[in-house]
């Protein structure tokens, strides 16, 4: 991921990812089978 990507909390280690990228994780999240016991997913930023 590029470092524009991500915001770091230089006092306590906590990020925050933009709401583009959020928003792109949680389609891939919602395409996941949930009765799957282990399911492998790619994602390039």
């Amino acid at each position: 991921m590029g470092n524009d990507m991500v915001i770091q909390c230089d006092g306590c280690g906590a990020y925050l990812l933009e709401d583009r990228v959020m928003e792109e994780v949680e389609e891939i999240f919602e395409r996941v089978d949930a009765t799957a016991e282990l399911e492998v997913l790619k994602y390039a930023a």
